[in-house]
């Protein structure tokens, strides 16, 4: 029996390149399945509400649009002013950004969220088919593989959120690549998954460059050869260039969200553990939601799991021939560690803690939801199992192994995408509002700017109902053709927010209002700013739930000018400045 991963004959290449319909169509009806048909037209963003990393992307995408071309390209700094930086921060993808934008001065381009997750869905089908393409694995086995990667929980966990890890298609073929010691002539398809990596998402390329990195190594190690010193002294080249090209040095210190590395590991138990993802399985260990739970393998790749222990119960030298591989074993395994973190978590408690320096706490917060990098090594594990259910069972065992797991996979996950599917197809075509007042008009022509008091790049400003009203009030400052700084970025550069704070200070200290600048009040600025509001000058009111300071409103009265309303009194902790 040959290796389980030696490549397939010309002639069951070719069969399996006529049957290349197969996983488009897979690809295609897992997107209609997870998302519906109601995120594909462009002129729908209603549902891009849902989540505040959907909005942040949406809001980034339109200032981004609308901006002039500038240098580097992918400088956003409308959206944000002093916090805004680049469409890296704003959540957007540069590689689709930046040719959407272009086109965009030609054509009318909205909303390309939907389209962007129907092409990342076939891609996956499509690497998954190709990664599965090898001896003994039929079609029917190909096909339930492709399920399985396509309802992998820690896929579907990441398309009602993270717009760009829905690219996860781009890990596949890198494996396959690995996979592929034969094919000569690989520093240009290297090259090329770099690049795309790089404009794709940070975590994403740290996971290519590692899989280019075992196989540069395997191939060094077969002879030493001075043809590969070329491609490893470009690969790191066109990352750094790719990075800065999509805008990720805009920021040279920046301010983290969250807790830092170690905050988000994976749980050893994760993979085998289903927690919230899960239709059939129990919440065990019970834990907060949270996303280190996201790396279960789901109930169909457990069936597939224990298909493929028996496989090698069965035949224990079916493993044979995986040594060659053992530069990609290692680099699978460096990853698993990063994803684990030093603090070791098991059944949802901290096992131990490893000591670790300073430096490398430093050189590694970038990563800090580090349980993403466990994703290589389970889509590895998964379609070993399945190369080893298909080609050691007996046919007519195997296909019902699979086609089971397969469907236990669709079914289980389940209780995840079905929801979240409905709140998709249930919102309205377009953003909905609840600024109605007609303060909000009139302010259209007295105003050009919207600052928030106190400004923190995140999506902290809450309307009446709990929901992101900072999203709801960037949209009102886009359509009115304002820049703003209420706005949500992955970083803030740690020095600008400074300075803004002290100007903000400053300004209400001095009363020395920005011309032309509306300003919007968190609770925790009430007093300072309610103090600083010279009464027959300027409007401090609560005006359809947003606590507001508009310079100079009573300056030349309107219609529009509605009576002052007293926020609610705030508590002296929460009046401390932020």
């Amino acid at each position: 029996m040959p290796p389980p991963f030696a490549p397939i004959t010309e002639n069951q290449g070719k069969k399996v390149r006529g049957e290349f319909f197969l996983p488009i169509l897979l690809g295609a009806v897992a997107f209609l399945i997870l998302l519906g048909p109601e995120v594909l037209p462009p002129w729908r963003d209603g549902w891009l509400t849902t989540d505040r990393d959907f909005a942040t992307f949406h809001l980034s995408w339109m200032y981004y649009r609308d901006t002039p071309w500038s240098w580097p390209p992918a400088a956003n700094p409308r959206y944000g002013i002093e916090l805004g930086s680049s469409i890296f921060y704003g959540d957007l993808v540069p590689l689709i950004a930046m040719p959407m934008k272009a086109l965009a001065q030609v054509l009318p381009v909205g909303q390309f969220v939907g389209a962007w997750f129907l092409v990342c869905f076939v891609l996956q089908a499509v690497f998954a088919w190709a990664l599965l393409a090898r001896p003994g694995v039929d079609r029917t086995a190909r096909v339930a593989g492709c399920v399985l990667l396509l309802f992998a929980p820690f896929l579907v966990y990441r398309i009602y959120q993270h717009v760009s890890l829905v690219a996860q298609w781009i890990v596949l073929a890198a494996l396959w690549l690995a996979l592929r010691p034969e094919r000569p002539r690989r520093a240009l398809p290297w090259a090329a998954l770099v690049a795309l990596g790089s404009l794709l998402n940070a975590y994403l390329l740290v996971m290519v460059a590692a899989i280019w990195a075992a196989d540069w190594l395997r191939r060094l190690a077969a002879g030493p050869r001075w043809a590969l010193l070329p491609e490893a002294m470009a690969m790191p080249l066109i990352a750094v260039a790719g990075v800065w090209l999509g805008g990720y040095f805009f920021i040279a210190a920046g301010l983290p969200w969250g807790d830092g590395y170690g905050a988000i590991g994976m749980d050893l138990l994760g993979p085998l553990t289903a927690g919230y993802s899960s239709l059939l399985l129990p919440d065990w260990p019970p834990q907060p939601l949270h996303e280190g739970r996201a790396v279960f393998l789901g109930a169909g790749g457990l069936v597939v799991l224990l298909g493929a222990a028996a496989a090698l119960a069965w035949r224990p030298a079916a493993l044979g021939g995986l040594e060659r591989f053992w530069a990609l074993g290692l680099a699978i395994l460096a990853l698993f560690a990063i994803a684990v973190t030093h603090r070791v978590m098991v059944a949802g408690q901290l096992a131990f803690e490893l000591p670790i320096p300073g430096w490398a706490l430093a050189l590694l917060e970038p990563l800090r939801s580090s349980n993403r990098f466990a994703w290589p090594g389970l889509y590895a594990v998964l379609v070993l199992a399945v190369v080893l259910v298909a080609r050691v069972l007996p046919k007519a065992v195997s296909a019902r192994v699979l086609m089971l797991a397969a469907g236990l996979q669709v079914g289980d996950t389940a209780n995840w995408w079905v929801p979240n599917r409905n709140t998709l197809a249930a919102e309205p075509a377009g953003w909905t509002t609840t600024l109605v007042a007609p303060f909000w008009a009139e302010a259209r022509g007295r105003y050009r700017r919207l600052r928030q008091v106190m400004p923190t790049g995140q999506p902290t400003f809450m309307d009446p109902a709990g929901q992101d009203g900072w999203a709801m009030l960037a949209r009102y400052a886009h359509d009115n053709g304002w820049d703003t700084d209420v706005s949500y970025h992955a970083r803030v550069a740690a020095e600008a927010r400074a300075r803004l704070w002290a100007e903000t200070r400053r300004r209400i200290a001095e009363r020395d209002w920005e011309a032309g600048t509306l300003y919007v009040v968190q609770t925790a600025m009430h007093d300072a700013m309610r103090a600083a509001a010279i009464q027959d000058r300027d409007l401090f009111a609560e005006i359809d739930g947003i606590t507001v300071f508009a310079p100079g409103w009573h300056a030349a009265p309107t219609a529009a000018t509605p009576a002052a309303v007293t926020p609610p009194p705030v508590t002296p902790a929460a009046a401390r400045a932020p």
